[in-house]
């Protein structure tokens, strides 16, 4: 057998030797890197069992997660439930039912997957429209729509011990339910999107406009009306900014005071940490 010139083992106790290749030497000593063996790899990924995972939603998370099973999962047969008729998820909801105002509340770029920056923002903090078209495009683009069903919505799912599986009750676009079962069920459906009214003694009984942000309607116009507003959250703060010129009179009724702390890289925005749009020569710079 040939002489291990080496300090480290280059062979295991079955006497098979571990490819190596010589890259130099260093004060007489050889410097050597490991060949992973390809056979073993492809020997590796076929003992992988076949998994069947389904998903809730079809939003940032359920994209990303549509993304990395094509890259990447060999073993994984994946279906993503979506209960709107397009991806999106919130951002969907929010271009559908755009409110005034509506908009992301800390920069663009953060809304972009790395696997596919957008190089075209048109403002630091942009509208839910722009941000939505992004996420449709990029479905659009790594033709991921084989994973994604939409207008299917999951009404229940539980754990069968017995099968080790996940059984599921879904309601297709035609009304009709149908079960389906899974290895893996995960829960992307986030909580932004689920909204409910107040509970306000009265409140369905009000005899004018009554409409929520989350649904808003679209010919709704509050030119010359008086609006009451209920709460101070991130989309009561926007609505308010946004309609207060226009409105005749506005009332904003808050439970708790809302603190407002520095916007997330704000030295970066305006002045005062206000909006901008690009210029082309600052999107000419993201290329």
């Amino acid at each position: 057998m040939e002489a291990n010139p080496a300090p480290w083992p280059t062979e295991n106790e079955r006497g098979y030797r571990i490819p190596e290749l010589e890259y130099g030497t260093v004060s007489s000593h050889p410097i050597r890197f490991f060949v992973w063996p390809k056979i073993f790899t492809c020997r590796y990924y076929a003992k992988l069992r076949p998994i069947k995972v389904i998903s809730i939603g079809a939003g940032m998370s359920g994209i990303s997660l549509a993304h990395d099973v094509q890259q990447d999962g060999k073993n994984i047969q994946l279906t993503i439930y979506e209960m709107a008729p397009d991806v999106g998820r919130t951002w969907f909801w929010n271009k559908c039912k755009d409110y005034p105002g509506l908009r992301c509340d800390i920069p663009s770029v953060n809304y972009q997957m790395h696997w596919s920056p957008k190089l075209d923002w048109p403002e630091y903090y942009s509208r839910g429209p722009v941000i939505q078209e992004y996420y449709k495009n990029l479905v659009e683009k790594f033709n991921l729509w084989e994973y994604i069903k939409i207008e299917h919505e999951v009404l229940k799912a539980e754990w069968d011990d017995d099968a080790k599986k996940w059984r599921l009750q879904v309601r297709g676009p035609n009304g009709k339910d149908f079960e389906d079962h899974c290895d893996v069920f995960l829960n992307a459906g986030g909580v932004l999107n689920i909204w409910k009214w107040p509970s306000v003694e009265g409140l369905h009984s009000f005899k004018g406009d009554l409409c929520h942000t989350a649904r808003w309607p679209e010919s709704l116009s509050v030119t010359n009306k008086r609006v009451a507003i209920i709460g101070c959250g991130s989309s009561g703060i926007q609505i308010l900014a946004a309609i207060q010129p226009e409105v005749k009179q506005i009332y904003h009724w808050i439970r708790s005071p809302t603190w407002i702390t520095a916007a997330f890289a704000q030295q970066f925005a305006g002045p005062g940490g206000s909006n901008f749009q690009y210029s082309e020569e600052q999107k000419q710079r993201f290329l």
